[in-house]
């Protein structure tokens, strides 16, 4: 039996295990609306930075640990999202890397 070849798609999910079982709301697939939650989320995480900046690191190095760790997993999602759509055949890459 010969097994149908898996589109870019199919074979970014399968391989973010638990995402592949996510059912993607249309928000999400839209382009407009993901530049949007891409576009909030970098502009919160300037002002952490920003105002880690601020922070002497040596008398608060527990808090800023915290914040990095806080700041990543969200960049890390960001990245994902972004692989997705790339993902998708009918996407331009230049858009997607735009967002």
């Amino acid at each position: 039996m010969h097994k149908e070849e898996e589109t870019p798609r199919e074979r970014f999910l399968n391989s973010q295990g638990i995402l592949s079982t996510v059912e993607w709301v249309d928000d999400l697939q839209d382009q407009h609306e993901c530049a949007k939650v891409i576009a909030l989320f970098e502009m919160r995480a300037a002002n952490i930075l920003k105002a880690l900046k601020d922070v002497q690191a040596k008398r608060f190095s527990r808090f800023l640990k915290d914040a990095v760790l806080a700041i990543s997993r969200p960049i890390k999602a960001i990245h994902r999202i972004k692989e997705y759509i790339a993902a998708d055949s009918s996407t331009p890459v230049k858009m997607v890397w735009d967002l």
